[in-house]
């Protein structure tokens, strides 16, 4: 009986343990130099919407490149300013753009396109 359990616990524990050993680091973002939003707003987006995703400094430890900027129009004289965020591979290469009013929204929209939002 005793080794009849032993081999049915070893393989649950062989994948947990498995999984642990091989889950992935976290993805690592790093701001264009065109970007314009302070990369605390930026960071208070993530706290919420993302999973398993860092904002860096250094270009060179960076998975994506995220050009985050603002602009404002003007619709029958009032003031509209919406966030624009294009994000970017390595080689520069657009993967994902999205234009929100507000800037955690747009975060939680990168952080969907690489597959790191949040499960409700």
């Amino acid at each position: 009986m005793k080794t009849a359990w032993k081999s049915t616990m070893a393989a649950p524990m062989f994948l947990l343990l498995a999984s642990s050993v091989f889950a992935q680091s976290p993805k690592r973002i790093a701001l264009t130099a065109k970007s314009t939003v302070p990369i605390a707003v930026l960071a208070e987006g993530m706290d919420k919407n993302c999973a398993g995703v860092t904002l860096t400094l250094d270009q060179s430890k960076a998975d994506y490149l995220l050009e985050a900027t603002t602009t404002e129009r003007f619709a029958d004289g009032s003031s509209i300013i919406r966030a624009q965020f294009t994000l970017f591979s390595l080689t520069g290469d657009v993967l994902f753009h999205t234009t929100t009013r507000k800037y955690k929204n747009a975060m939680k929209d990168v952080c969907n396109a690489i597959g790191s939002g949040k499960k409700k």
